[in-house]
């Protein structure tokens, strides 16, 4: 009995091994880092002064082609660096879905974030906002927000 145990458990195990090594991940649950980078918004009210402090960021979120409405590259689990003009800073806070500040023209399909950090430099209105991070951590958000999958990073 002993022997019909063991081998039954190696059986099982290798089956176990040679499809871990050769499953694939339906495409429905890749997440492409390249589909994450170039999104883009802009700084809707900027800071007065350097160090800690929040901005309005508007995007039009990233577009994923089968994934239905586009994503706000902002939202999600983790904190999502972001390039403003030439500062890259990871924020402290990132708050969506907020409202746009009375009087300020914003595109009905664009999302408005506040967006804390400790920033190097003063970001005026309308100054460019870009991903940090090349969409890596856009890709992971996206991944958690929808129940898992592969984050895939390519050659570009």
């Amino acid at each position: 009995m002993k022997i019909r145990s063991l081998v039954t458990t190696l059986a099982i195990s290798l089956m176990l091994l040679a499809s871990a090594f050769g499953q694939s991940v339906p495409t429905s649950l890749v997440y492409p880092v390249n589909l994450y980078q170039n999104w883009h918004g802009q700084v809707l009210v900027g800071n007065g002064a350097t160090g800690a402090g929040t901005i309005t960021v508007i995007t039009a979120g990233i577009p994923i082609p089968t994934r239905g409405l586009p994503r706000n590259p902002l939202a999600g689990m983790g904190l999502v660096p972001i390039q403003v003009d030439t500062e890259t800073e990871t924020p402290t806070a990132i708050t969506c879905g907020i409202p746009a500040p009375t009087g300020a023209n914003v595109p009905a399909s664009y999302q408005v974030c506040n967006v804390t950090a400790t920033w190097t430099a003063i970001h005026g209105n309308n100054a460019p906002v870009y991903s940090g991070d090349q969409g890596l951590q856009e890709a992971v958000n996206d991944a958690c927000n929808q129940g898992g999958g592969a984050v895939r990073v390519d050659g570009t």
